[in-house]
């Protein structure tokens, strides 16, 4: 990847960027060491007019993945970038639902980050996207469970209360999940006072 783009790309120079498009069409089709493209990373940074800038100008770059398997969809969830998620919203369908290389969809990288408004602005309108599992066998409400976000973990089974249904890999439901991790209580405490 080109120095200048990377700059662009992390500081959110439009200027910078519609130079290096003006001089060389195909640059924004480089890619960093880590197959990151100039939408991962100005995604990450929230350079909000910098990625409408890029999905204008190249809009197949929007499903491009990195040496993860993660879109700028996976990069915006991890880093909460509510600004951004809202952007794709608008133009992808089933954003919620694109895996990367783990299985892990937008969807575990918010759980995964404790990034709440994310998670429920990728879910509206398809509840059923918190059903999905990795290639782990976990879903978002089992990740949840997993590292003790239990508001997120009841947020998700209120808003769709058979992700309790789910069976893992290992047959456990999430609440053998969440009474093997000793966040059982903590979950059912709050149902019953």
């Amino acid at each position: 990847m080109d120095r200048q783009l990377l700059m662009a790309a992390r500081t959110g120079n439009l200027n910078l960027i519609k130079q290096l498009v003006d001089a060389e069409t195909n640059i924004l089709n480089a890619t960093s060491p880590q197959g990151n493209t100039a939408l991962h990373i100005s995604t990450r940074f929230r350079h909000e007019d910098f990625v409408e800038q890029i999905m204008n100008c190249h809009p197949n770059l929007v499903h491009k993945t990195n040496l993860n398997g993660e879109t700028s969809f996976h990069v915006a969830a991890k880093a909460g970038q509510f600004d951004v998620i809202l952007l794709f919203k608008a133009t992808v369908e089933d954003i919620a639902r694109v895996r990367d290389k783990h299985g892990d969809t937008p969807l575990h990288c918010a759980v995964r980050n404790n990034h709440k408004l994310v998670i429920w602005l990728l879910v509206k309108g398809d509840h059923e996207a918190l059903r999905l599992v990795n290639n782990a066998g976990e879903s978002p409400l089992v990740v949840a469970i997993d590292l003790g976000l239990t508001p997120i973990a009841d947020s998700i089974i209120f808003a769709n209360p058979s992700t309790l249904d789910h069976k893992g890999n290992n047959g456990q439901t999430p609440l053998h999940r969440a009474l093997l991790s000793c966040n059982f209580g903590k979950f059912w405490l709050f149902d019953f006072v």
